[in-house]
């Protein structure tokens, strides 16, 4: 899950020298560290980046030798109505573990839990660990029973970002509901467990 976003500007004029833009890029939804962008040519009035299904938050500035112009932010919702399936998924109480596979080589991932009723209650911490193509890993979290939860996790690269799985998850309450396990939650099949 990709989606190619750019970035377009007015043409520095020629009196304002030789102007350096910068583009930072930040995830807060799992506090990963910035995607930076320097944008040396005054010429320059694009920039194309890959980015992940998660919410941004962009901030642009410009500066000369002069000095730095005023920083210009910009906010770009997560995508919606996209899912992506996940090897695998599996529910016990307040814990659910999702195995992912990956489709490429990275250096860092997050897994997402968004309650949907409260979206940004839990901002999730960067893994930074590398990740390899046709690799499968396991990232496991906590959620609270009872509410309905988007899940993914999301990785990238100095270069690029990625959505790698996305779901919509019913966390259940094991002590009012009787013990359920909910295991191997594909696209097309969910198999549950409860005594």
């Amino acid at each position: 899950g990709q989606r190619n976003v750019t970035f377009q500007w007015q043409e520095a004029r020629e009196e304002q020298w030789k102007v350096n833009y910068t583009l930072a890029v930040y995830m807060p939804a799992c506090r990963c560290t910035e995607l930076k962008k320097e944008v040396p040519e005054k010429d320059e009035t694009t920039l194309t980046l890959a980015l992940s299904g998660a919410e941004y938050h962009v901030s642009m500035s410009a500066s000369n030798p002069a000095g730095r112009g005023p920083v210009q932010t910009y906010h770009i919702p997560p995508e919606h109505g996209t899912e992506m399936s996940f090897l695998n998924v599996s529910s016990a109480g307040s814990s659910v573990t999702v195995q992912w596979a990956a489709e490429t080589n990275g250096t860092f991932y997050c897994f997402e839990k968004q309650p949907l009723e409260e979206p940004q209650e839990d901002q999730e911490e960067c893994t930074h660990k590398q990740f390899f193509e046709k690799g499968s890993y396991v990232a496991t979290g906590t959620v609270k029973p009872r509410k309905c939860y988007k899940i993914a996790i999301h990785g990238g690269g100095p270069e690029k970002h990625w959505t790698l799985g996305s779901m919509y998850h019913f966390a259940t309450n094991t002590s009012f509901d009787g013990p359920i396990h909910i295991q191997n939650i594909t696209a097309n099949s969910a198999f549950l467990l409860w005594r």
